[in-house]
């Protein structure tokens, strides 16, 4: 038995070590499927195209390409936007989807991209249930670990949650995440994720239509039939935004944070890359982001303000408490590109 014990623990070892060195040598693309799809036809398309939007499902539900590009045509500048918002993204998935992004266009000979959108909220826990995601590891490389360490010690509320980061870095380092799945398959509603406009903006209504899933129909509809029956959640989440934002001191702005944006931004301007941070409606919380707003003016565009923007909260406009549906992301988008006008015309002058 105790030869058996050794051996065991020799082949484990072994593998651990192995899985260690290929880990540390390999940076891994998006792992999620909902982006990948999307990726893949941006890449393929890429000249079509010279603005882009990276964040939550905050981003591919709200902004829609079609209606920022007409306004900013129609104000005479020329934008074609391509949505690459993801789904349950964490903060600095976001960020690590945009550093692969830039990798695989710093060897690419023709660099259209001009405008760069990424949503800006606070880096949030990660579920116990999803420890073991592709999704949940991919990203987590020692990079963005040292970045997490130092944003929890510059002033970020530590929850239980945070800790679970600790065995996706595990999982990420002598994990097979450089093994293809042999069980995943291409889903058949993969082009759903392209939108009706193949731009990647894709609403909730779009994709109870267009889904063939009927699982994920039914979730879907479940998601919205909850909401329906009772509102009052998205109405308190909009007071205490009204409170947030009504208060005139706010947090300590977290200094790693502002550290990776401005990062990011020095990296894209190598690229001839304009970067603006997008602040959306329905966060939980917005304090932290308010702080950060004041350190970076001209970077930040903020449509989220519920004393400003009272529509984008409103019961009418919304899919779910954190969603607005396609009427709200029309105003949504709208606002958005107003205020980026504005931007680029201060700019002008």
């Amino acid at each position: 038995m105790k030869k058996f014990l050794k051996k065991a623990t020799l082949f484990v070892a072994c593998v651990a070590a192995i899985n260690l060195i290929i880990n540390i040598c390999t940076f891994y693309p998006v792992q999620d499927d909902r982006y990948e799809v999307r990726y893949d036809y941006l890449k393929d398309n890429l000249n079509n195209y010279n603005t882009l939007f990276f964040g939550t499902s905050r981003t591919i539900r709200h902004i829609v390409p079609s209606v920022f590009d007409s306004i900013n045509k129609a104000n005479g500048i020329t934008t074609k936007g391509f949505n690459l918002g993801t789904p349950a993204n964490k903060l600095f998935e976001t960020y690590y989807q945009y550093d692969a992004f830039l990798r695989d266009y710093s060897k690419m000979k023709e660099r259209p991209v001009k405008y760069v959108f990424l949503e800006l909220n606070p880096m949030d826990v990660l579920e116990f249930q999803n420890i073991s995601s592709r999704k949940a590891s991919y990203w987590f490389d020692a990079n963005y670990a040292g970045h997490l360490v130092s944003y929890l010690k510059d002033g970020a509320a530590v929850k239980r949650g945070y800790f679970n980061y600790f065995y996706a870095f595990l999982i990420h380092y002598f994990g097979f995440n450089y093994l293809d799945n042999p069980l995943q398959e291409t889903s058949k509603d993969a082009n759903v994720w392209l939108g009706e406009n193949h731009d990647g903006y894709v609403d909730y209504d779009d994709e109870i239509k267009l889904v063939t899933d009927l699982k994920q129909k039914k979730k879907l509809q479940e998601f919205r039939a909850r909401f329906e029956e009772d509102t009052t959640k998205l109405i308190k989440a909009r007071i205490n935004a009204e409170k947030e934002y009504a208060e005139t001191s706010a947090a300590k702005y977290n200094a790693e944070h502002l550290k990776m944006m401005k990062d990011i931004i020095e990296k894209s301007k190598q690229y001839g890359i304009e970067v603006k941070f997008i602040i959306q409606p329905r966060l939980a919380s917005y304090r932290e982001i308010h702080a950060i707003k004041k350190q970076l003016p001209g970077y930040i565009i903020d449509v989220a303000d519920p004393n400003k923007h009272k529509e984008l909260w409103e019961v009418k406009n919304a899919f779910d408490k954190s969603h607005m549906n396609k009427k709200g992301s029309t105003i949504f988008t709208a606002l958005l590109s107003r205020d980026f006008l504005e931007m680029e015309n201060h700019k002008a002058k």
